[in-house]
């Protein structure tokens, strides 16, 4: 990142030196050609007060732009040291803890199920009776910890309604109650869920809000302000977790006791009340047939670097020009989606 600020800054230097020179070079032919038998000398000559001294820059203008130059490449490096020692600084000064150290303040369940492979929740006598075929029906117990990430329990009751809220059926708020565990990252061991269907990220203004169901929802990112706090590491499995500076409302929950490089990137808020419910849900949806993309691999089957690269880049670029122009196939088809529908069909706070 330094590397990049300080060749920016080099690089408006030139191009504002290169302007200058350009407006020059016109001057000099402006004069030329209403005076073309004017001689110029080689130097400008400060001593004397001719017009031949506008032909061409002056030292100053020269010194001027060199001085905007430093200027900028030292504005630009001391910048980026600063960012990166004030990184380093609040890196190295967070605390993190284990979740066991850490005190429940809050408890939440999530009443969920699991389709059948052809999507179906229905009861059905025409089907085999096998693990593709059951429908699962469970009971997950979440625990929260408001002392250590205070802003994201904050964030994640909003989407809990209250009995209250249930009158509101005819303009209803987003709610974990009508929401999907849509996929598992396989690269991290992240279970995301608290996707909540019609819920979307929209641009007004300059800035990021929620839109929901064409109503248009003020929302802030999951950040804790306060640096003091002791955060809790993703040191084992079932931590309820949120990636930083996201708006959305989806959690992920940790399937590996080994996810430290997740710290930082993501904050601990909670985690899974081990129960016998809680261990046959995590335990089945691991096992779900996802969606899968073909990468790009060599002929000994081991997936290329560079291309690997290039492809994923492509396929980003693509994703987002469909987007822009409104294709909503794209939340069909993603690495990691659940082939079976995994869904939440009421929450409450105990």
């Amino acid at each position: 990142m330094l590397y990049i600020r300080c060749g920016c800054a080099w690089g408006l230097a030139w191009l504002l030196s290169f302007i200058v020179q350009k407006i020059d070079a016109f001057s000099l032919g402006k004069v030329l050609k209403q005076q073309p038998n004017t001689r110029l000398p080689l130097y400008s000559d400060s001593s004397e007060n001719n017009r031949q001294e506008s032909f061409y820059p002056s030292n100053n203008r020269r010194l001027l732009i060199h001085d905007i130059g430093a200027s900028l490449f030292s504005t630009a490096c001391l910048a980026s040291t600063s960012t990166v020692s004030n990184a380093d600084e609040a890196t190295s000064s967070t605390q993190y803890i284990d979740a066991s150290q850490a005190k429940i303040t809050n408890k939440v369940y999530f009443d969920v199920r699991v389709s059948r492979q052809d999507g179906s929740f229905y009861v059905r006598d025409d089907l085999p009776d096998t693990p593709e075929n059951q429908v699962f029906y469970g009971k997950i117990v979440v625990g929260l910890f408001a002392q250590n990430a205070p802003a994201h329990v904050e964030k994640f009751l909003s989407y809990i309604p209250s009995s209250s809220d249930s009158l509101l059926e005819e303009n209803p708020l987003p709610s974990y109650g009508r929401s999907q565990f849509p996929r598992i990252d396989q690269s991290t061991g992240l279970l995301w869920g608290g996707k909540i269907p019609s819920l979307q990220v929209a641009e007004y203004g300059g800035s990021s809000a929620l839109q929901y169901y064409g109503r248009i929802l003020p929302a802030s990112l999951w950040l804790e302000r306060d640096r003091d706090l002791r955060r809790i590491s993703h040191n084992q499995k079932g931590l309820l977790t949120h990636a930083n500076l996201d708006l959305t409302p989806e959690f992920a929950i940790t399937t590996r006791r080994d996810g430290t490089e997740l710290d930082g990137r993501y904050t601990v808020f909670g985690k899974i009340l081990e129960d016998e419910s809680s261990d046959q849900f995590l335990s089945l949806i691991q096992d779900l047939p996802t969606y899968e993309i073909n990468r790009p691999t060599s002929t000994d089957g081991v997936v290329e670097d560079a291309a690997s690269v290039i492809y994923n880049a492509q396929r980003q670029f693509f994703r987002n020009t469909a987007k822009r122009f409104g294709d909503s196939r794209l939340d069909k088809t993603y690495e990691g989606k659940f082939l079976r529908r995994v869904e939440v069909t009421q929450v409450g706070v105990l």
